[in-house]
Parts: C-alpha cells; sequence; structure tokens
C-alpha cells in the first residue's frame, strides 16, 4: 500500500519521495530491489547519507562484481563526505571486506577505532580481518590484531585480550570453567 501511494505522486526529481519509495520497496522486495531508488535520490541530492548507506547495503545484496564496485565506490564517497563519521568508515570496511580486500578492510577498521574505540562492528571485524592477515605469522599484522583485541577488551567486548570469538554474548555464555576448583583439592 505504501508504494503504491508512493508511486502515484512520485516525483523522480523529489530526493525524499524517492529515499521513502526506496525504503517502501526494499521492505516488500528486498533491499537489492531498491537501488534505482536511492540512486534517483542521490543524483539530486548527493548529501543524503541515509540513502547513500542503504543504497551500499542494497549493492551488498546483489552479490555480483559490479554491484560490489559501485558498493565500494559509494563507500568510498560516504568516508570521504563524512570523515568524522566512524560508521561510514566502518561501512567502508564492510565493504572491503566484501570484495575480499582484506588489507584495505582492516585499514578501514582501524580508521574506524581512531574515530571510535568502541565500536563494536569494527571490533569484530577488525579483529576476524586481522586474524586472518596475521595468521602466517606476520609480526606486524600481529601487532594490528593485539591493539584492536586490547581495545575490545579496553570496551568491554572481551574480557582478555586473547578471547576474541565474533559473535560472544557475555548474558549466554559467561566463561566458567567447566570443572570445580574447589573438587581439585
Amino acid at each position: 500500500e505504501a508504494r503504491a501511494l508512493l508511486c502515484v505522486g512520485a516525483d523522480e526529481a523529489a530526493p525524499i519521495t524517492q529515499f521513502y519509495l526506496g525504503i517502501a520497496v526494499g521492505g516488500i522486495d528486498g533491499e537489492a530491489a531498491s537501488c534505482e531508488h536511492y540512486e534517483r535520490a542521490l543524483a539530486v541530492l548527493p548529501t543524503l547519507h541515509s540513502a547513500r548507506n542503504n543504497l551500499i547495503r542494497g549493492l551488498l545484496k546483489r552479490a555480483t562484481p559490479a554491484s560490489f564496485a559501485a558498493a565500494l565506490a559509494h563507500a568510498e564517497a560516504s568516508a570521504e563526505l563524512q570523515p568524522d563519521a566512524a560508521e561510514m568508515r566502518y561501512q567502508l570496511g564492510v565493504v572491503r571486506m566484501h570484495c575480499n580486500d582484506l588489507d584495505a578492510a582492516a585499514d578501514a577498521y582501524e580508521g574506524t577505532l581512531e574515530i571510535d574505540a568502541s565500536h563494536v562492528g569494527a571490533l569484530v571485524n577488525g579483529a576476524h580481518v586481522l586474524a586472518q592477515l596475521a595468521a602466517d605469522g606476520d609480526a606486524r599484522e600481529r601487532a594490528r590484531l593485539l591493539r584492536v583485541a586490547r581495545l575490545g577488551v579496553a570496551a568491554g567486548l572481551w574480557a582478555h585480550e586473547l578471547q576474541r570469538p565474533p559473535h560472544r554474548l557475555p548474558e549466554l555464555c559467561p566463561g566458567r570453567p567447566w570443572h570445580d576448583k574447589g573438587a581439585l583439592g
């Protein structure tokens, strides 16, 4: 119903109308189907950051080489247009990770953490990417991983720098030992 109402009076030159039409179409047909509406909105109003963020997600859902390239271009534009916004730098890391450019993804996550040292997504994804980069034993990559892990501890995400499971939920798994220390006596 929302899509029908928006389509009746949708003005292709009205970025806000196209933005809301993109939301409606995305909710009905999935994020990948809404990209054209966000692109129309951005053609008129390039600083409509919500439209760009939604467009990036839709392009990633399409999962084609061309859509990944377009998502990367938009993520780079977002990070450039909002250099002090941690979320934009983080989103660039997500896109780089989808493109399998792990070095650039790690750089973007570390850039996010320079802006917001407790950004959970950057801590989790940054540790994940850096663990892959450090797997060959490279001392520089291990040092980068350790730095991110320590930020995760400082943010309260992990109890110890070596405890870096990507999806730890402390309330579900408090990390108790499986044995009773008192029984060892």
